[in-house]
Parts: C-alpha cells; structure tokens; sequence
C-alpha cells in the first residue's frame, strides 16, 4: 500500500499511468498499487518500437511512466515524458507531472 499511497500523492484520480517493461512480477505489483490508487493502468508492449511506445503514451494522455532501464533509455530518445525505472527489489514512483 506505500506504492499506492506514494502514487496517489503524485497523480491525481484518473490520471493514466503507463508500465513499459519486460514481464516481470514488479509488473503486477505496480498495476495492482496504480488501480489502489485510483489511476488508470495504460500497459505498453515491450516488444514496440520506441516510436510506438511515444505514440501510445501521447494518445492514451499520459501522465507518468514507469520503464525499465532499458526501455525507459530508448523512450527518452523519442519522448519527453518523465520516465520512472523499474528495478528488481523496488518500484519507484516518482513525480512526473508536465
């Protein structure tokens, strides 16, 4: 619940919060506190081009990215929006209002 509770004190209710990774259980775990926090889940298919991931997260109106370290390196080359990483023994949700 500090994942959810951490998530909503940076976004507001609805806001779309977009996970763009490999599968991995941080996945879940990160869905699960972003539904808790009464954001909407916008899951992005790791296997997209990084042009297409951009493209997603400008139609879906996100608000904050959650990435893994390789994707989320690849997605700052095509976008400006504030990409969180994820790692192994923590998700981290950190600001990323435009």
């Amino acid at each position: 619940m500090r994942l959810a509770t951490s998530i909503r004190q940076q976004e507001g209710t609805g806001d779309h919060v977009a996970i763009a990774s490999h599968n991995r259980p941080e996945f879940v775990e990160l869905m699960f506190a972003i539904w808790a926090a009464e954001c909407v889940v916008v899951p992005i298919n790791y296997k997209l081009h990084p042009r297409e991931m951009a493209q997603i997260l400008d139609d879906a109106d996100v608000s904050q990215v959650c990435a893994s370290s390789t994707i989320g390196a690849e997605l700052t080359t095509v976008t400006t929006r504030p990409t969180e990483p994820l790692s192994p023994k923590t998700i981290h949700a950190g600001s990323a209002r435009r």
